[in-house]
């Protein structure tokens, strides 16, 4: 009798944590989501760049494509 009921309590400790590990990882997925959310709403809401998130890319485009142009000798000048 006390084999049974432990099996059972064990059976139900396992299928409660398996139940606690997937709402973690729901929580988890939805923190992320959450998280860039509030990134892109930084960007977009940034009024030093009214522009929004597409201006500060191609910023960060035209400084990588404008440091290229410059070799060596002619930045030391």
């Amino acid at each position: 009798m006390t084999e049974v009921l432990e099996s059972k309590t064990k059976a139900m400790a396992e299928k409660e944590l398996e139940e606690i590990r997937v709402r973690k990882r729901t929580l988890e997925a939805v923190l992320q989501q959450c998280q860039r959310a509030l990134e892109l709403l930084k960007v977009v809401d940034d009024p030093a760049n009214p522009g929004g998130a597409m201006e500060e890319e191609e910023e960060e485009d035209g400084e990588e494509e404008g440091s290229s142009h410059f070799t060596d000798s002619e930045t030391a000048e």
